[in-house]
């Protein structure tokens, strides 16, 4: 693994659960069963929850980051829609 790999691993964990949800380490045994796991709540239920998938502390700073997005005088892209939208108007 090249330390750049590593730099950005760690910034991710800093914001996702790695270790309960390895989401960096595919084709790995715990990856495998995540999968599974999801894929057998959304065969079951029709939604996969994964809970504490993104860690508390970093949920409240999204939560300040979106806060902000709506605040007078913050930056909005000048497109409206979304991607899908977008897309389907060619």
């Amino acid at each position: 693994m090249q330390a750049k790999d590593i730099d950005g691993r760690a910034r991710i964990a800093t914001i996702i659960d790695l270790e309960r949800y390895p989401i960096d380490r595919p084709r790995s045994p715990a990856f495998d069963a995540l999968v599974t796991r999801c894929l057998d709540e959304l065969s079951q239920d029709g939604c996969c929850v994964l809970d504490g998938f993104i860690r508390p502390g970093s949920v409240a700073r999204m939560a300040r980051e979106a806060t902000r997005s709506h605040e007078p005088g913050a930056a909005r892209p000048s497109l409206e829609g979304t991607a899908y939208t977008l897309f389907h108007a060619r």
